[in-house]
Parts: structure tokens; C-alpha cells; sequence
């Protein structure tokens, strides 16, 4: 089809698929395209279902969905450091033809390198869907403070005096076990967020697990594989490390793996999630405690089409950390370094070792 045809103009004379927006509104008009004409050839009547053109479908969008289904600048995303420099190249009115060619395959090469990093990703997280496998897979990460200031509420108004102070704010981190349970935990402002909150959180969603696996009878997990963002400041660090060492040492795991995918190119299903629930939280007027805030998620966690994307056990509760003592094991050896960073460390018991697993 006529890509003029399908995705139609703008006022500019430009397709509108420029516009990020635009771009991903004409990506799903074009899959309902295909999707009507592949249910067209398998009907019996084989009749062509007739699509409104795309100007008809952007209209719709801007005037009856643009309220609920959001889409953030891209000012706002950070932006890889090699995708920037990049596009600065490609972009250098002075460089030849040959450099910016080259510049081009090497773009290529990190945002293929990339996927495939989602790739393995999302099969391990397919993977960890069937109990017979034996691998645990858990991805961390952490939600947008902003949007969980405490109290809310449109007829409470600040006096003068009290404008200058700061709302108390919460908050979120959750663990997501593939095909087990979803553990979305809420801290209070004086709670710490550091390796010990995150130390916490993969502890309680571990014996949250295997009490399910010892009550079910299904075969118990021997490999764990531990996903989140790559910064030291949450899951990349000695402390969280040590804790993994410390489990194949009790003989609780075999083999445990810290995953990493690279800098700015690390937002997966669990920052979906974070979307839906920080967009249902800032349309929340009132919240006057955190008692208030779980309720609210968990009313949308019951929701039938987030259930059924979540497809586990999803729980939502407050986290008190306590400050975790030395794990009594250390770390011995150096990195491989590559030319950017680690986003792979894989921990696993000395050949020989029992493995009667407790």
C-alpha cells in the first residue's frame, strides 16, 4: 500500500509518522491493517474488512483516547551515550560519505546488540514460566517518586507558613517473579533505599516462592537469574552480590546470574507496569496515608486485562528494612572489563560441591 495513503499528511506536507506519537499511532494502524486482512483471507466469505484510512484513526485517538492513553516526549526518556554521539555524526553536515556510512554500520551493530540482549531477556522470562524448567527469574526496579507525595488532597490548601516545607513522599520498588508472584513494596520516607532495601526485597519474594513451590509439590528452583538497571546504586553491587554468594553457600541455589541490559537501554515489562500504576496514581485526587496508595494499586492490579498481563499473584505491601549484617563471605578475583561495562556476572558452586539442595 501507499505509505502517503496509509499514514496520510500533516499541515507541514511531512508524513505525520515524524512525530514519536504519530510514529507509534501509525505502527499500530498498520498492524490492524494486517490484522484485518489476514482475518479477511481465513474467513469463509472471503471478503476484504474495510479499515478507515489513517487520518480517521489519528482523529479518533486525539479526541477521544488522548486523555487515557498517554505518551511522554521523548525530551524526558535519558538517551544512550552511543546512540547520541551516534546521531551526531550521521548529522555532521561536514563529515563524508564514507564516514557517516561507517558511523551507520556501527549504529546498527549497538542497536542490534542491543535486542539481543532483550531477546535472551524475554526467553529467559518464557522460560521461567514453567515450573518444570527450575530457574527463577526476577526483575527489579524502582517508580517514579514524584508521583506519590503524601497528603492528597484538593481540599486541603497550605497556609503560607507551611508552603515552604516539603511533602513526605513514598516510595515503590517492586520484584517481578515470572510466572510466580509480583511483590510491589511501599517505603516510607525514612526508610533507606540502598542495597539493603533491595537485599530485602529479593528475600521476601524468594521465601514467598518457595513456600508456593513446597505447597504445590512442584519441582524445586535451582537457578536464579536477577535482572535491573544498570547502576551500582540498586542491584549492580558488592552488597547484593555478596547476598547471592551467600546463597549458593547455604546450598539454597546452584547457580544465580545478575543480567544488566546496557545504559539507557534497560525499560522492560516492569516499566510498563510502573506506567500504568504511576498514571492511576496522579489521577487519584485523594490519598491522605500510604494505607491509601496500596489500596489504590491494588485496585488496579484487580483490573481483568492487568491481571491477565501480570498472569501471577500480585501483592502490594509496606517494607520496613533493617540494615543487613555482613554476609561472612567475600569476593575474590578480577572483571573481565569489556570496552564499555559488565552486564553479565554469574555466580556458581565449585564442581564437587554437595548439591542437596535446602
Amino acid at each position: 500500500m501507499n505509505p502517503d495513503r496509509r499514514y496520510g499528511k500533516n499541515k507541514g506536507g511531512s508524513k505525520a509518522a515524524t512525530h514519536s506519537v504519530d510514529a507509534f499511532l501509525a505502527m499500530l494502524y498498520e498492524g490492524l491493517c494486517d490484522v484485518g486482512e489476514l482475518q479477511a483471507k481465513t474467513t469463509m466469505i472471503g471478503t476484504w474488512l474495510r479499515i478507515a484510512r489513517y487520518p480517521t484513526f489519528a482523529k479518533v485517538y486525539k479526541t477521544r483516547w488522548a486523555d487515557v492513553l498517554k505518551f511522554r516526549d521523548k525530551s524526558l526518556f535519558t538517551q544512550c551515550e552511543l546512540c547520541f554521539q551516534f546521531k551526531q555524526q550521521l548529522a555532521c553536515k561536514s563529515a563524508s560519505m564514507e564516514v557517516k556510512l561507517g558511523t551507520l554500520c556501527k549504529y546498527r551493530e549497538h542497536l542490534e546488540s542491543q535486542y539481543r540482549d532483550r531477546v535472551a531477556c524475554w526467553t529467559l522470562q518464557e522460560a521461567a514460566a514453567d515450573p518444570k524448567n527450575q530457574v527463577l527469574v526476577f526483575q527489579l526496579d524502582g517508580c517514579d517518586q514524584g508521583k506519590f507525595r503524601l497528603p492528597r488532597d484538593p481540599a486541603l490548601k497550605a497556609t503560607a507558613a507551611l508552603a515552604k516545607y516539603n511533602r513526605p513522599r513514598l516510595t515503590l520498588h517492586g520484584v517481578w517473579a515470572f510466572g510466580r508472584t509480583l511483590q510491589l513494596r511501599v517505603l516510607d520516607e525514612p526508610t533507606r533505599h540502598d542495597s539493603s532495601c533491595i537485599v530485602e526485597a529479593i528475600a521476601h519474594t524468594l521465601e514467598e516462592v518457595f513456600a508456593e513451590v513446597e505447597r504445590t509439590q512442584q519441582p524445586r528452583p535451582t537457578s536464579l537469574v536477577l535482572m535491573g538497571d544498570n547502576t551500582v546504586r540498586e542491584l549492580k553491587n558488592q552488597f547484593c552480590f555478596l547476598y547471592g554468594a551467600n546463597l549458593l553457600a547455604r546450598n539454597k541455589l546452584r547457580h544465580i546470574s545478575f543480567l544488566f541490559m546496557r545504559k539507557s537501554h534497560t525499560h522492560d515489562r516492569v516499566d510498563q507496569l510502573w506506567g500504568i500504576i504511576s498514571r492511576r496514581i496522579a489521577n487519584t485526587d485523594v490519598l491522605l496515608n500510604s494505607q491509601d496508595t496500596i489500596n489504590t494499586m491494588l485496585d488496579e492490579l484487580a483490573r481483568p486485562g492487568l491481571r491477565n498481563w501480570v498472569n501471577c499473584r500480585a501483592s502490594v505491601t509496606k517494607l520496613d528494612v533493617c540494615h543487613w549484617q555482613p554476609q561472612g563471605v567475600k569476593l575474590e578475583g578480577g572483571l573481565l572489563e569489556d570496552s564499555g561495562a559488565n552486564h553479565s556476572f554469574t555466580l556458581l558452586l565449585r564442581k564437587g560441591t554437595g548439591l542437596n539442595l535446602k
